[in-house]
């Protein structure tokens, strides 16, 4: 069975890198689409309903979490990424 998914990162090479980690170590996985901001990230959601996203934290000037907080009822899992170093 195929999962569908979405990235959702503002960095490029980042997306790009994480997108072919995905497709090389998970095939069970179809990313629909990469997404570099948080409304284009939202209308691919409201579009594509993926099984699941991969949602950057920090996509200044908003966060992962706004985009949470844009929908009523989240019918998706999340997988948070952060690329920050916290020590």
């Amino acid at each position: 069975m195929k999962l569908t998914s979405l990235i959702i990162e503002d960095d490029s090479m980042q997306a790009a890198s994480l997108k072919k980690m995905v497709e090389t170590a998970c095939p069970e996985i179809t990313v629909l689409d990469i997404c570099f901001t948080i409304p284009q990230a939202e209308a691919a959601i409201r579009k594509m309903k993926p099984q699941f996203i991969f949602l950057d934290i920090m996509m200044e000037p908003f966060t992962g979490f706004d985009l949470l907080n844009r929908f009523v009822e989240i019918d998706f899992e999340t997988l948070f990424l952060n690329l920050f170093d916290l020590f």
